[in-house]
């Protein structure tokens, strides 16, 4: 009797992550992308983050109603993504350095966030966003490769670098920092030096 109980709960479960999993298909990529970063021409390969997948195919939302795609790291030598939540204190906290670092970047380099909750406190997050003064992009939504980062970060706010290809690159900074300016200062120049790129 037990192994009758057994096999039908193995069934069931079965049937119930299909089930998820058909329901989800649009937003999740094939298994074969999550976590393995595509190889850029740009970065050397000692640069690569391998611990979070790239985003080097995906289509994603912003706050203020545009798309934005891998082509939006075109140009830039590195883009910073910082990924937070309106219900996190020190993301929060953090925000109003980061808009002002973020006004401090030379043109090769791009600072946008994802913001995980927006679709649900869009108000919040335009709120936090205007009262810090951070006026860059803000992700909310996307797929496939997005989807996949997203659901890697343990941890907000978590802020991680990718290259001109969309690879995520160096080091990442888990949690909020005292002085923003310099430890983005640093670890930014620490990925452009290895690119052979001058720094900030």
């Amino acid at each position: 009797m037990k192994k009758i109980i057994i096999v039908i709960a193995i069934v069931i479960l079965a049937l119930g992550t299909s089930v998820f999993v058909f329901s989800q298909k649009d937003d999740v990529p094939p298994a074969e992308k999550i976590g393995s970063p595509v190889q850029s021409q740009s970065s050397p390969k000692s640069l690569v983050n391998k611990s979070f997948p790239s985003l080097t195919d995906f289509t994603a939302n912003t706050l203020d109603g545009e798309t934005f795609t891998k082509d939006n790291f075109m140009g830039f030598d590195v883009t910073v993504v910082n990924i937070w939540g309106t219900y996190c204190g020190p993301c929060r906290e953090e925000m109003p350095q980061i808009g002002a670092f973020s006004k401090t970047l030379p043109k090769n380099v791009q600072f946008i966030t994802i913001c995980v909750d927006a679709q649900q406190q869009r108000s919040d997050a335009n709120s936090i966003l205007s009262s810090a003064g951070f006026d860059g992009i803000t992700l909310i939504s996307g797929t496939d490769d997005l989807v996949d980062l997203v659901n890697k970060i343990r941890y907000v706010p978590t802020t991680l670098f990718f290259d001109s290809e969309g690879v995520c690159v160096g080091e990442e900074i888990i949690g909020s920092q005292s002085d923003v300016a310099s430890v983005y200062t640093e670890r930014i120049n620490s990925i452009l030096n290895e690119m052979g790129k001058e720094s900030l």
